[in-house]
């Protein structure tokens, strides 16, 4: 009888073993994924936060409209204002070359934005945003065109006119 009694007993002692071993497993693989989406995500927010350190240092506040571009070279761009003008900071990631252009100067994200869609109709757009080349502020634009390839896009940040279109 006492032997019968232990077997239930270990059986179940092993049951609840099991149980708490597979919660225990839940719980590690939740906050696995959490901590790997939150680090996926930190990229964006180290770059917003390096573009947002060094453009107070050049005396910009309000930060808006965070934009980056990724290709050869890494650039972040802001929106802010500085001395009351509504300007952009851009930023070469890595050699830190900053450019500063004034709003009113150029053309908007939106403007480039309709422009692409009207005169290209492309399938869609993945990124927009301000990089220097030549020394001069230009839009990039990547997008996938209406067959099916990868595009990038270059606008004049003063007028909006396209200089350089590239298919990959």
């Amino acid at each position: 009888m006492q032997q019968r009694r232990v077997r239930k007993k270990t059986k179940k002692n092993y049951w609840s073993q099991f149980v708490l071993y597979l919660l225990l497993s839940l719980i590690v693989i939740i906050i696995g994924t959490i901590l790997f989406f939150s680090n996926a995500l930190k990229p964006e927010d180290n770059g917003f936060n390096e573009v947002k350190s060094v453009a107070r240092n050049k005396g910009i506040t309000n930060f808006n409209n965070f934009m980056t571009v990724n290709q050869k070279v890494t650039y972040y761009a802001v929106g802010g204002v500085k001395d009351g003008r509504s300007v952009y900071f851009i930023l070469n990631k890595h050699n830190h070359r900053s450019k500063l252009v004034n709003v009113n100067n150029g053309t908007t994200k939106n403007y480039i934005l309709n422009k692409v869609w009207n005169t290209q109709k492309p399938k869609r757009v993945y990124n927009i945003g301000l990089v220097f080349k030549n020394k001069k502020a230009v839009w990039e634009v990547s997008l996938l065109n209406n067959n099916g390839r990868l595009c990038y896009d270059l606008f004049t940040f003063n007028t909006g006119k396209l200089i350089k279109s590239e298919i990959l």
